[in-house]
């Protein structure tokens, strides 16, 4: 008899302001007619992830109206909700998002990935990879490269997600990726750039473009908050 899968959620980091971008937020960049959100939200499903928490901000009230139009186009499965970061901090999206997911008391062997919104390389498969990895026992698995770039998503189970020092001030995302301080931490080395390609500025976008044939670019005044034209 095959036993049952973990139950799998996913918190995107995606209240980041844009600023290398020129201001926008990244979240609503479009390929095609679809934003790096939902691209990103569609990854994940894909990879059989039943829950998604995005970190948004509070003055970024149209990546809620986004996250709001993407879950009300999904009739029933996945559910899509977000939650607010009081800054663009990327650890403070972080403490966010997983302080989230600890409200919602999942089992412990439940996975928890940690990813970013404008990863576009992403995809199911991909994502499928790092969860199959064999964890080996350990509650941490982190994509690395050759070179010894870290990249994402991160996964985690929810028992090892309970035992974070959220609330302290001094958290970090070394609390979860330093194996001078988690002691838990399997590596999986990788030379898909999907988990290590992430679009900061526009001279980003260009490589992308160049190197990848995916073209992003801005939305514009004709363009829902959606994505869809």
């Amino acid at each position: 008899m095959m036993g049952v899968s973990p139950q799998l959620v996913a918190v995107v980091l995606a209240a980041g302001s844009g600023s290398r971008m020129g201001g926008i937020c990244k979240a609503r960049l479009l390929v095609g007619d679809r934003s790096l959100l939902e691209l990103q939200i569609d990854a994940l499903e894909g990879a059989g992830v039943t829950s998604v928490i995005v970190v948004c901000r509070s003055q970024l009230r149209d990546i809620e109206q986004l996250v709001g139009a993407i879950a009300g186009r999904r009739a029933r499965g996945m559910q899509v909700a977000s939650v607010v970061a009081e800054d663009d901090a990327q650890i403070t999206s972080v403490r966010a998002g997983l302080l989230a997911v600890r409200e919602l008391m999942l089992p412990d062997d439940a996975r928890v990935l940690l990813t970013l919104v404008d990863l576009p390389l992403a995809n199911a498969a991909s994502l499928r990879h790092l969860l199959d990895h064999p964890a080996r026992g350990q509650p941490v698995v982190l994509p690395v490269s050759p070179e010894g770039q870290r990249g994402h998503p991160l996964c985690m189970t929810f028992g090892f997600l309970k035992g974070l020092p959220l609330s302290y001030p001094d958290f970090s995302l070394r609390n979860i990726t330093d194996p001078a301080i988690t002691a838990g931490i399997e590596t999986m080395a990788s030379h898909d750039p999907a988990y290590f390609t992430d679009v900061d500025t526009p001279e980003h976008l260009d490589a992308m473009a160049c190197l990848h044939g995916i073209h992003i670019r801005r939305p514009d005044v004709f363009d829902t908050v959606g994505g869809r034209h």
